[in-house]
């Protein structure tokens, strides 16, 4: 969608886990069919905005946190803000590797992983498989600033 927007080349690839149908569309043709569907044309906007947001909060929580353990709390904090509470708990499924967080928050895997091994530790966050429940979420609040 971006690509087509700002007219230039794909910038990135998909794969595909499974068997599916692919139909290419000219550029031309998505951009008329967002001027003639303003309901889409509104999506594609919110899409956008909410890809800009994620690619500005990524910026920040790497230029602005003065440590790993903060850049990893304040992903924790912002992963959890997006999910429904369920009976007084929120909890989320951590999706990405310690490796790809690293990327996310300019560290190694290995610091990462003993950043969350820390906050397990003291009792500020509980993990079991891929879902993660923050205990306390004002100790990661503190470290995340």
């Amino acid at each position: 969608m971006i690509p087509a927007i700002r007219c230039i080349p794909h910038e990135t690839t998909a794969e595909a886990h499974g068997p599916c149908k692919v139909n290419k569309i000219q550029n031309e043709d998505f951009l008329a069919f967002l001027f003639r569907h303003r309901t889409v044309c509104w999506r594609a906007m919110q899409i956008l905005a909410d890809l800009n947001r994620e690619l500005l909060l990524n910026a920040r929580r790497v230029a602005l946190s003065g440590s790993v353990a903060g850049n990893v709390a304040k992903l924790l904090l912002d992963w959890e803000a997006t999910v429904s509470d369920n009976n007084g708990k929120k909890h989320f499924n951590m999706l990405l590797t310690h490796r790809e967080i690293a990327e996310i928050v300019g560290a190694t895997r290995e610091t990462v992983t003993r950043a969350l091994a820390s906050f397990r530790q003291k009792g500020w966050i509980s993990v079991h498989g891929a879902s993660v429940e923050i205990l306390q979420r004002e100790k990661l609040k503190h470290i995340s600033i």
